[in-house]
């Protein structure tokens, strides 16, 4: 019988085991980490038809301060929403809740559903929910058998002018049988587990007769069985013991953890402050330096009248003395006056003279720009072999050092954008030479395969620039990305010098690497250029660029724009018309400049097939 205590036990804690196990899991899937991520996820997939907020507000209605400092730290790194920046509030009711755009409450028993649409009545306002039941929020987000489920109520979305990603509503649970349907998996799913414990039950009973059977034939061991049970059981004790003081420590690590965390994401925040006060204290330090300097100069012309005054009154008093020695220095200083006029106009003619060249040099310029538009390809040209394009083109100065040329041979489009080194007229002489050279080398020697004609373009580029092979000779060249596209088979070939080709299909961004050398001079000029093969399908779009749209600087931080935030761009804007991804650009990085300068030329082209 002893034997069967022990059993006993040892399955007693192999189920307190598995509870455990189970129980982990189910806490992992509802961690503040998640429910954070699910609210800005599903904040990004719902559009406002008309954002006439400043600030993206989401609004938290839980007693859980952690799952605010989670949200805020989150949404620190992702910056804005829609455009938008973010700011997060928390209220420990609904009767506080303040307009916002969306509105996340985790379930309670007590919630009033009148109370809850009333306070968000006549406004663009997402309501998340969490374990709510069927139909009684908008987006109500579950667990169902260990698994994330959730409800879209496209009635309530519709009511509040909101509209949903569509992929959210191919996944979303749409009716209340869907619903019921989870639940009756997972009551068959018990079901059958209470039958497979009925199943070990019985096992366990034959065991347990058996062991009785046994005990029979063991009752000269009866009394060392006894003791080494009773010691058993101490043993237990204190494991349980040992067990429950685990489990007080765990869970004050689990605390000390979460108040760890709070204050880590409080001090993150304070950082935050003190750095812009710091900001605000070196401002105002600058504004105290310049006020002293102003002061300083007040006080030395203070100091400098007073000099006037006194030297005013000595004059008087010796001005009878100094009668006659003042009259031959007025007559001496008269001679001068006039010798002062002569040469302030014969430097007025001068600066005259210094004006008509430098406006002979601006139309020299401008004539220049005139010449370098007049042999890039024209756009009628290109709209009647390119249907769907734009072509963003802002050169620095008057003149660019960036250029795009396309022409078509045979069934063959061959178009390219190129950053030469350098910009305004050494830039521009430059891109002349790259025109005409990729005129004679398609046109005149039939050169059609892309890494050749950067190979031959790369020859003539050094043979007419007389290069000798010195290291200051490396600067001059050009960087581009290079495509031949066959009309008939869908081919497109790529070639580049320095600047890749991005191809977005789907929302996919693909990336065709450049070679590492540029068209010119330089360490690699021996080393070919390598041909990287494409099947395009429809609706594939493709864009070429130089370095000057991710090398501007600007932005709240006056930092580069750079290629990431490019990329993220490119894939938010590719499914709209080519023309208005143009005009996105342009005021994006119209508006990322801002009071800077730009400082360097700018040519970004897109396609699509």
């Amino acid at each position: 019988m002893k034997i069967y205590t022990i059993h006993i036990y040892l399955i007693l804690l192999l189920a307190t085991y598995c509870t455990k196990k189970t129980y982990c899991q189910e806490y992992q899937i509802f961690t503040n980490e998640k429910r954070a991520e699910y609210i800005l996820s599903f904040s990004k997939n719902v559009t406002w038809p008309t954002p006439s907020f400043e600030r993206f507000t989401i609004a938290i209605v839980s007693g859980d301060s952690l799952l605010y400092y989670r949200m805020q730290h989150l949404c620190d790194s992702v910056k804005t929403l829609h455009n938008k920046p973010i700011s997060i509030h928390l209220y420990h009711a609904i009767s506080s809740v303040k307009p916002c755009q969306v509105l996340f409450i985790p379930f309670s028993k007590n919630i009033n559903y009148e109370q809850l649409y009333a306070a968000i009545q006549q406004t663009q306002t997402l309501l998340l929910t969490e374990n709510f039941p069927f139909n009684k929020s908008m987006i109500n987000f579950t667990v169902t058998n260990g698994k994330r489920n959730y409800e879209i109520n496209e009635q309530r979305l519709q009511e509040a002018k909101l509209k949903v990603n569509p992929l959210l509503l191919k996944y979303a649970i749409k009716t209340k049988e869907d619903w019921e349907a989870l639940y009756t998996k997972t009551e068959a799913l018990l079901e059958k587990e209470k039958s497979t414990n009925q199943e070990k039950s019985e096992i366990i009973e034959k065991q347990i007769q058996h062991i009785t059977d046994q005990e029979k034939t063991i009752t000269k061991l009866t009394n060392s069985i006894e003791k080494q049970t009773l010691e058993l059981q101490r043993l237990s004790r204190a494991v349980n013991n040992k067990q429950l003081e685990l489990q007080q420590t765990l869970q004050q690590i689990q605390k000390r953890s979460d108040e760890i965390e709070i204050q880590e994401l409080q001090l993150g925040s304070l950082k935050k402050n003190i750095k812009q006060q710091q900001e605000i204290l070196r401002a105002q330090s600058d504004l105290i330096y310049s006020q002293e300097n102003t002061l300083s100069l007040q006080k030395s012309k203070i100091q400098s009248q007073k000099i006037i005054i006194y030297l005013s009154i000595s004059i008087l008093i010796l001005i009878a003395f100094f009668g006659y020695v003042l009259y031959r220095l007025y007559a001496k200083t008269k001679r001068i006056n006039a010798l002062l006029q002569k040469k302030n106009e014969e430097i007025y003619e001068q600066n005259q003279h210094i004006a008509r060249q430098n406006k002979e040099i601006t139309d020299s310029i401008v004539y220049a720009r005139r010449i370098q538009h007049a042999i890039l390809p024209p756009q009628e040209i290109i709209t009647q072999t390119l249907s769907e394009h734009f072509i963003l083109f802002k050169p620095r100065d008057i003149v660019s050092g960036d250029y795009y040329w396309m022409t078509q041979i045979q069934n063959k489009i061959i178009i390219t954008a190129a950053d030469c080194t350098g910009h305004g007229v050494p830039g521009a002489f430059m891109s002349l030479l790259g025109i005409t050279f990729l005129h004679e080398i398609v046109h005149e020697k039939q050169i059609t395969q892309s890494d050749k004609i950067l190979a031959e373009l790369r020859e003539r580029i050094i043979e007419s620039l007389n290069k000798t092979g010195r290291t200051e000779d490396y600067k001059d060249g050009m960087d581009m990305a290079l495509c031949v596209i066959h009309k008939d088979t869908y081919t497109l070939d790529y070639s580049g010098a320095y600047n890749p080709l991005y191809i977005i299909r789907n929302g996919e961004l693909i990336e065709l690497k450049a070679d590492k050398m540029p068209v010119g001079l330089s360490e690699k000029s021996h080393d070919n250029f390598t041909i990287t093969s494409y099947i395009l399908q429809s609706n594939d779009c493709l864009y070429m660029f130089s370095d000057g749209y991710v090398d501007q600087f600007g932005g709240p931080q006056n930092r580069k724009f750079m290629t990431k935030q490019f990329k993220e761009l490119l894939c938010s804007i590719y499914h709209k018309p080519m023309e208005e991804q143009k005009e996105i650009l342009d005021t994006t990085i119209e508006t990322w400049k801002g009071a800077n300068e730009q400082i360097d030329d700018i040519i970004v082209i897109g396609l699509k097939i």
